[in-house]
């Protein structure tokens, strides 16, 4: 199981998160229209460490994880699932295995809406650093 799966699959198994945002946790992008709020996760930067014959099984990931809701107290809620779900989170039984996990950024945003009304989108954009190996 992949990082990605595995992110996914913590999300989804936070209860606290999922009484927010049900099953509306996507990978990448948010399907247009999609209810609110919702949670996108994609791994952004992937670091190799390396030694003098070469790459080692071990490294970093950068995930990027945005809460999205119609106003930034709904964000604000779904947010603070996400930290919680994934703050100090270890999966070392998967692969590859990952022994840490910690929020690096939080970041508020407002997005224009999906359609030409007035209605802003609301998003908090969250990055946690990985440290996994083989």
């Amino acid at each position: 199981m992949g990082v990605e799966t595995q992110i996914q699959t913590q999300l989804e198994a936070t209860s606290t998160l999922t009484d927010e945002v049900s099953t509306r946790i996507y990978r990448y992008q948010r399907p247009r229209d999609s209810a609110l709020p919702a949670v996108t996760c994609q791994r952004i930067e992937s670091e190799i460490v390396n030694h003098a014959t070469g790459a080692t099984a071990t490294g970093w990931y950068r995930f990027q994880v945005d809460c999205w809701a119609d106003d930034m107290d709904d964000a604000r809620t779904v947010a603070d699932a996400v930290s919680t779900a994934l703050s100090g989170w270890s999966n070392t039984d998967g692969t590859p295995s990952i022994s840490m996990c910690h929020q690096q950024s939080d970041t508020d945003l407002t997005e224009p809406p999906d359609h030409g009304d007035d209605a802003m989108l609301y998003r908090i954009s969250q990055d946690y650093r990985l440290s996994h190996g083989a």
